[in-house]
């Protein structure tokens, strides 16, 4: 029997962040679970780590089991592959 992988997702945002509020709008549209959110402006512990994770302090970022995704694009793209959703079919 094949054992499937648990994917570990965080997102850190800042609630102010338009892009940030697209990429939160979106997962909450497509119904993913599952995430972990670091509001950057309350944990500011989190930022540390995620510069450490990533290598900069940007957001939005996805990190995927340690691998950090910059940008709502992005993150958008990596979402739906990850949903197996045909990428014309968002809807924003």
């Amino acid at each position: 029997m094949e054992e499937k992988k648990v994917r570990s997702l965080e997102l850190f945002y800042d609630p102010e962040c338009t892009h940030c509020q697209a990429v939160i709008k979106w997962i909450e549209n497509h119904g993913i679970e599952n995430i972990v959110y670091h509001d950057l402006s309350t944990e500011p512990a989190e930022g540390e780590r995620l510069v450490e994770i990533g290598g900069q302090y940007a957001y939005p970022c996805l990190v995927e089991n340690g691998l950090a995704i910059y940008g709502d694009e992005e993150i958008i793209k990596f979402l739906t592959a990850l949903k197996g959703e045909k990428e014309q079919d968002i809807a924003r």
